[in-house]
């Protein structure tokens, strides 16, 4: 007597596990088109020079320092000899460890970039500006410049 083989079961097995392939095919389709991304870095950074600028806003010693500066511009190396000392601390303790940062302060008007930064970093720059005290009007715009 010769044996018949039953090929239903191999055809059953194949149809299974097409239909799984097809569902996690669908699956990995609706998570990726769901948007999960990882956030840009820039974000963080933007951040926290907002935070930094804001606080300096904020606080009336700071204000007048930055408002009583003369001899405009000022690089970041000469904040110490120029009076803005609480402002550079201000920045050096506020930023993240991971950035390094640099400020500018200039007169609203002027076109206020920093000349030494690395030619292989991306660079963020926020501005925040100071427009007078209560007996004089001398706005100022302090640049704030970071990267990681």
């Amino acid at each position: 007597m010769k044996m018949q083989k039953n090929k239903k079961g191999w055809i059953k097995i194949v149809e299974a596990f097409t239909s799984i392939v097809l569902i996690a095919g669908a699956l990995l389709i609706i998570i990726n088109s769901l948007g999960l991304q990882v956030p840009d870095s820039s974000v963080f950074v933007y951040d926290s020079e907002y935070a930094i600028l804001r606080e300096i806003q904020l606080n009336n010693a700071l204000r007048n320092e930055i408002l009583s500066a003369s001899g405009l511009p000022i690089e970041w190396n000469n904040f110490d000899s120029s009076g803005l000392s609480q402002v550079k601390s201000k920045i050096n303790l506020g930023k993240p460890t991971y950035l390094e940062c640099k400020a500018k302060l200039c007169e609203i008007n002027n076109n206020c970039v920093i000349n030494s930064v690395p030619d292989d970093k991306d660079i963020f720059v926020q501005s925040a500006f100071f427009g007078a005290k209560q007996d004089s009007y001398a706005p100022r715009k302090l640049n704030l410049f970071c990267w990681a």
